[in-house]
C-alpha cells in the first residue's frame, strides 16, 4: 500500500502480518511484503507489550521528534518514556539477503528464543516482531477481555 504526505511524499504502509524463524546467529529474514515499504536502514527497539519493534527511518524521526518536543525538563513520565526508548534503540542494517539482526540485549525485551518463531505484525511505519508464543497468548487475552466487555 502506498500513502501520499502532505509535502507529496510517496511512502509505503507497513500492514499485515508474517512468520518467520531466527537463525543460529539470531537474525530472520525480513519477509517480501515488507521489504520495499521497510527499505534497509532500520532502527530496533523496545515496544511497550512485550515485542521488539523495527521502524523505519521516517518512524524513528517521528518518535525521536514527539520525544524531543516533550523536552527533558517536562513532567518525570515524559523524561522516563523518552530514556526507555532512546536507551534501546539500536540502528538495524539489513544486509542483501533480507536478513535482520537481533542484538543481546533485545533478546530478553521480547522473550526471544534462538531458533525462535516470530510473528511479524506490520503496523503502518513500523514492524513489530513478537515471539509467536508470546503473540499467541497476548491476542488469546485480548480476545477473552473483549468477550468479557460485551
Amino acid at each position: 500500500m502506498v500513502r501520499t504526505f502532505a509535502r507529496g511524499w510517496l511512502v509505503m504502509m507497513l500492514a499485515g502480518s508474517a512468520q518467520a524463524k531466527l537463525d543460529d546467529k539470531w537474525r530472520f529474514v525480513l519477509p517480501a511484503k515488507f521489504r520495499a515499504g521497510a527499505g534497509t536502514q532500520l532502527y530496533l527497539a523496545k515496544a511497550d507489550e512485550g515485542q521488539l519493534q523495527l521502524l523505519t527511518q521516517a518512524a524513528f524521526d517521528a518518535e525521536r521528534e514527539m520525544h524531543r518536543r516533550a523536552g527533558t525538563e517536562g513532567r518525570d513520565p515524559q523524561r522516563w518514556a523518552k530514556r526507555t526508548f532512546m536507551q534501546s534503540i539500536e540502528p538495524i542494517t539489513v544486509d542483501t539477503q533480507a536478513r535482520v539482526p537481533v542484538l543481546d540485549r533485545l533478546r530478553p525485551l521480547a522473550n526471544l528464543q534462538e531458533r525462535g518463531e516470530l510473528t511479524l505484525i506490520g503496523m503502518d511505519d513500523r514492524i513489530e516482531v513478537w515471539d509467536s508464543a508470546t503473540y499467541a497468548a497476548a491476542s488469546a487475552a485480548r480476545e477473552e477481555a473483549e468477550r468479557g466487555d460485551r
